[in-house]
Formats: structure tokens, sequence, C-alpha cells
């Protein structure tokens, strides 16, 4: 009877884990490392940490005769920054990142998305996890003036 008492007692406690665990996380957004560096006198590198699962997300479109990924078409429809005035910023795919290390991806990153901002501008930041669907997440930022150090920021849901 002790035994039977103590599992119920057990699986109440993990019930009342589990949903605070659900209460604590914020609704359906996304996290997305971001870094601002090597700035110029008008414009500013932004670095964008492409985890594994996002890299291999939604590339059967964009697969080449030979095989390959045209990782430029993938990144201009799954990762759209635009200023105010509608224009998009090119993002170029890189293995390696001078702003964000190693240490701070732990190994799970697969590559990097890297754009000029113009300083001092508003930017909305649209992330497409797979284009033709609905789910669809935002962030809206102000190029900084400065180098930034990576961090993480929240996508909301449109």
């Amino acid at each position: 009877m002790k035994a039977f008492l103590w599992v119920v007692l057990l699986s109440f406690l993990g019930l009342c884990g589990y949903f605070m665990f659900l209460a604590m996380v914020p609704d359906d957004s996304r996290m997305i490392a971001i870094a601002f560096g090597n700035s110029t006198q008008s414009e500013v590198e932004m670095h964008i940490e492409l985890s594994m699962m996002m890299a291999g997300s939604d590339t059967d479109a964009y697969t080449t005769d030979s095989g390959s990924v045209d990782w430029t078409a993938w990144a201009k429809a799954h990762y759209v920054v635009v200023d105010d005035a509608g224009n998009q910023v090119d993002l170029g795919r890189r293995i390696q990142s001078n702003l964000i290390s190693d240490r701070d991806t732990r190994g799970y990153n697969d590559s990097f998305l890297v754009g000029e901002v113009t300083q001092d501008t508003a930017y909305t930041f649209t992330y497409i996890p797979v284009v033709g669907e609905p789910e669809k997440y935002m962030y809206k930022f102000v190029a900084p003036t400065t180098d930034t150090g990576r961090s993480r920021v929240t996508f909301k849901p449109l």
C-alpha cells in the first residue's frame, strides 16, 4: 500500500512539474541568435545563427539538378529582413562567424547567414520555417551603431 501511495504522489508531482513548465514557456515564439559587428561608417554586419534543424528544413524545393542546395534562394525565402522602405537585405550563408564563437553555439549550429544592414534603420525580420505553410515569426529591430555580442532574440508568431 505504501508503494502505491508513493507512485501516486510522485505521479502527481510529475504532472504538477509538467504543467508548471508549460506555464513558464512563452507562447509559440521562436528564439534565434543574432549578433551585429564589423561596422563601417554607415553599415553593420548582421550574423544569424542557424541551428541544424533550421538549416535542414524545407530544402527540397531549393535542391538543384546536381543535388546541392541553392542556399541563396533558400535564405531569401525563409529569412526575410526588410527595412521600412521594403528593401530586402541580401543574406549569404557562411560556415563560420567571426562574431559568434563556437563556444557560444556549443556545436549545435549548422551555419550562419550574414547580411549588411544600415545603422540606425528600422527593420522587420520574418522567419518562415516552411514556405507555403501559415507558420511565420517576426522580430522588429533597429540596427545598432556599435558592435554587439551574440544575443538570442524572441520571434513572435504572426
